[in-house]
């Protein structure tokens, strides 16, 4: 995975996981959001929970939540879902000495 995220356009991801001020910190979380973070993985992290707010609500109401046709940045979305995935899983692996 960190093959991936090391090529040129996805130096915003990079930038992200080797930040010195949120170091020790699993990012796409919502304290990592809080406390500054504003990285692709924890935006996607607060957009995508903030869709699943709306649609809780929604549906609390009876009505349907419409999604829009796919873009272009469904494709980023896809690779900042497997990196999250990877970055919680490496981030839950004890240290060793």
């Amino acid at each position: 995975m960190w093959d991936e995220i090391e090529k040129i356009e996805n130096a915003d991801i990079l930038f992200e996981l080797i930040d010195k001020v949120f170091d020790g910190r699993t990012h796409a979380t919502r304290a990592t959001y809080a406390k500054g973070c504003r990285g692709p993985l924890c935006r996607k992290a607060e957009r995508d929970r903030g869709r699943e707010r709306h649609a809780a609500r929604q549906a609390k109401k009876g009505m349907e939540v419409t999604r829009l046709p796919a873009t272009e940045a469904q494709a980023r979305d896809e690779l900042l879902d497997q990196i999250i995935v990877w970055h919680r899983l490496v981030r839950s692996e004890p240290v060793s000495a």
